[in-house]
């Protein structure tokens, strides 16, 4: 399905009746990686699954957005469905992040929160950022060598490929200033601000939002941590059973 919001074209999902479950995939994904988990989901929920923009069938933001930007996005969006109340929201990693800030800042509403591989936690840089950062520094380095300006941005991303930065080099030119703005804000300090229920999953073999930073989201008031074993960041596809379990008992508290 698609429509227009806020002058983007705007791709979702959304089957079954009942309460609304709000999906919010992660970064590089779409709707679709939850086909699994929204298809049981409908038989009892009215599943709605978003694709942000610059993802899926989605346009991308008309410039370097942020987390905010996409918080105002997703508030756009519900009103734009006319969906007068959200009942859950599920997100997984870089949805977490909308929702950390959507919710601490009071900004987005719903009765429950699911956060999978959340992102949003700025650690120490790892080494795999240290990485990242060497190649960005070499990168500029090398683009500064006379008869090599033309080939600077090429040589640039080939470094950051080279580093595993996969969801830099994957992005357009467009979506890797977003990248760059969206990894750059600390979202801890929303942890504590988020009021409701909220039940937490993570993979406890994920290299992307490491699984310490699962224990963060303790500080939430009310909230059910789980850390699933043989698991990485797409702990939901890894461990379907277990996740879809979880999660279907917390909504029908």
């Amino acid at each position: 399905m698609k429509i227009v919001v806020d002058g983007i074209m705007t791709e979702y999902e959304a089957a079954g009746n009942g309460k609304v479950v709000l999906f919010l995939h992660g970064w590089g994904s779409s709707s679709k990686v939850f086909e699994e988990m929204s298809g049981e989901l409908k038989k009892k929920y009215r599943v709605v699954a978003l694709n942000m923009p610059g993802f899926g069938g989605t346009d991308e933001p008309p410039s370097a957005w942020g987390v905010e930007d996409y918080v105002e996005f997703v508030t756009k969006f519900i009103e734009k469905l006319k969906l007068k109340k959200v009942y859950a929201v599920v997100g997984h990693s870089f949805g977490g992040r909308v929702m950390l800030k959507g919710f601490g800042e009071g900004k987005l509403e719903a009765d429950k929160l699911v956060f999978m591989g959340s992102g949003g936690i700025k650690r120490k840089r790892s080494v795999k950022m240290r990485a990242y950062g060497a190649a960005a520094k070499a990168g500029r380095a090398v683009s500064k060598l006379p008869g090599v300006k033309s080939y600077a941005k090429l040589m640039r991303i080939k470094l950051y490929g080279a580093a595993g930065a996969t969801d830099f080099v994957n992005a357009s030119e467009g979506m890797r200033e977003v990248f760059r703005n969206v990894v750059a804000e600390d979202l801890k300090r929303y942890i504590e601000k988020i009021e409701q229920p909220s039940l937490v999953i993570w993979g406890a073999n994920d290299t992307d939002t490491p699984a310490k930073d699962a224990y963060e989201f303790k500080r939430i008031r009310d909230s059910r941590v789980h850390i699933l074993n043989d698991a990485g960041h797409y702990v939901f596809l890894e461990r379907p059973e277990e996740c879809l379990k979880l999660v279907k008992e917390f909504l029908a508290k």
